[in-house]
């Protein structure tokens, strides 16, 4: 679809760009979204989040019109997607089916003359609960082993291996595995019956590597959520890994900012308030 190839050009483009993968910030950031105050989800989270932009805030064209402003002089909308509902005409019968489509959205630094209220101040330290609290209070169907010699989820044991927490060189850096384990472990059957979790795969295949995009993003959506940034770095065979990926399959990383967003809802599901 030409929507999902002009979406995944976007990614590709800002990983080559910057050499690295552009959901992994060394900063808390707020997650995009609209006037109304609700959030962008999956991939349009995705597309919009790594925009090189401190306001959280993204307008329509008719919008900014409307308030009374305008979109600076050479700025360009960044693309999101929607997907709307056609009928199709198939013999004697009417069958419905969803079509995705994209429209463009300006971040409101990109425009002038709003007269919007100004963004509070910094993060809520206090609001902010810790991953590992997650694992505990949110998951508590999913054993944590915190003695392993790696971090990984084994799905036939349901359990997620960390190694202890000293071992790691930040304290972000073990929220951020923990909550890419945490990430795998909601595909198990019990839960949100990812195909890739719940069948057995083989380590570098393309199953393997689809869940592990979830695992990345989902982790990357998830740290966000709690305000806590990530300073884990990634190798450059590790980024080529995924712009291969990405260039084999147009649809990749809406599938997998999908299941990515959906395993971060179940992970926040008893505090989840209502987005968009």
């Amino acid at each position: 679809m030409k929507a999902y190839q002009h979406i995944t050009d976007r990614i590709i483009r800002a990983i080559e760009t910057e050499g690295l993968l552009p959901w992994r910030k060394p900063w808390r950031a707020e997650s995009p979204r609209n006037l109304r105050g609700n959030n962008y989800r999956g991939i349009n989270r995705l597309v919009l989040s790594i925009q090189p932009y401190a306001d959280p805030r993204w307008v329509t064209f008719k919008q900014v019109s409307e308030l009374g402003g305008h979109v600076r002089r050479g700025e360009h909308g960044t693309p999101i997607m929607f997907w709307n509902e056609v009928e199709e005409e198939r013999g004697s019968e009417t069958q419905k089916r969803m079509v995705a489509r994209y429209y463009y959205v300006f971040n409101v630094q990109q425009t002038e003359g709003l007269n919007l209220e100004p963004l509070t101040e910094g993060l809520d330290e206090s609001a902010c609960s810790s991953v590992a609290s997650l694992a505990e209070i949110m998951c508590p169907s999913v054993d944590v082993h915190r003695k392993g010699t790696a971090a990984y989820y084994s799905p036939p044991e349901d359990v997620v291996v960390m190694p202890r927490a000293e071992l790691f060189d930040s304290a972000e850096a073990y929220e951020q595995t923990l909550a890419h384990e945490l990430v795998h472990a909601t595909g198990h059957s019990s839960r949100l019956a990812r195909k890739e979790v719940c069948d057995p795969i083989q380590f570098g295949s393309d199953p393997y590597a689809r869940e592990e995009l979830v695992a990345e993003l989902g982790a990357a959506f998830l740290t966000a959520d709690l305000g806590i940034h990530s300073d884990v770095e990634q190798s450059a065979s590790y980024v080529a890994g995924w712009l291969k990926a990405l260039k084999n399959d147009k649809s990749l990383i809406i599938k997998a900012a999908s299941s990515a967003q959906a395993a971060v809802d179940f992970i926040l599901a008893p505090m989840a308030g209502s987005v968009a």
